[in-house]
C-alpha cells in the first residue's frame, strides 16, 4: 500500500489471491452504494476493473458481488435482508401515503415497492390496473402477516 492507503497495482507476473481481490471489489462496490451510486453504474465501473485482472466480468459475476456487498452493509447495521426490506417498505408506503408529496415522487416510490415486492408490472397490457392493485394489496398482506406492519 502506498501513504494513500491504496493497494497499488500487483507488478506483472506477480501471483494474485483472488479471494482477498475479490473481497478488496466486495468493500469498493459497498463504499460505492454508500454514496448512493445506482448498481448500472457500479456494473460500468466495475466490469473494465474485473477483465483487467483476468475475470469475465459478466453481468452475474457482477451481480453477484453487488450482493455481497449489499449483505455485508447489512451485516455492518446489524439488520437481515427481511428487516432490511420492511424498512424499505415502510419508507416508499410514508412517501405514497404523504399528501404533501407530488405524484411524481408517489408514483417513482410505488415503483420502488413493486420491484423490492418483486410484482413490477411489465406493462404487457394484459392486467389491467385494479388487478395490478390487488396483486399489490396481496403481496403487502402477506408481508404485514409475516413481519407484522410495514406503514
Amino acid at each position: 500500500m502506498d501513504e494513500t492507503g491504496l493497494t497499488q497495482e500487483a507488478p506483472v507476473g506477480t501471483p494474485v489471491d483472488y479471494e482477498e481481490w475479490e473481497e478488496g471489489v466486495v468493500d469498493v462496490i459497498a463504499s460505492m452504494l454508500s454514496r448512493r451510486w445506482f448498481t448500472s453504474q457500479i456494473k460500468l465501473a466495475i466490469k473494465p476493473v474485473m477483465i483487467k485482472a483476468g475475470r469475465r466480468g459478466s453481468h452475474q459475476e457482477i451481480t453477484s458481488l453487488i450482493t455481497r456487498a449489499k449483505t455485508k452493509i447489512r451485516e455492518s447495521v446489524g439488520i437481515s435482508r427481511d428487516e432490511a426490506r420492511c424498512e424499505a417498505l415502510s419508507f416508499y408506503n410514508d412517501i405514497i401515503r404523504d399528501e404533501r408529496v407530488d405524484a411524481r415522487v408517489k408514483i417513482a416510490a410505488q415503483e420502488r415497492v413493486d420491484r423490492i415486492l418483486g410484482i413490477e408490472a411489465k406493462h404487457d397490457g394484459t392486467a389491467t390496473v385494479e388487478e395490478q392493485a390487488s396483486e399489490i394489496r396481496k403481496a403487502l398482506s402477506a408481508l404485514e402477516d409475516a413481519y407484522g406492519s410495514v406503514g
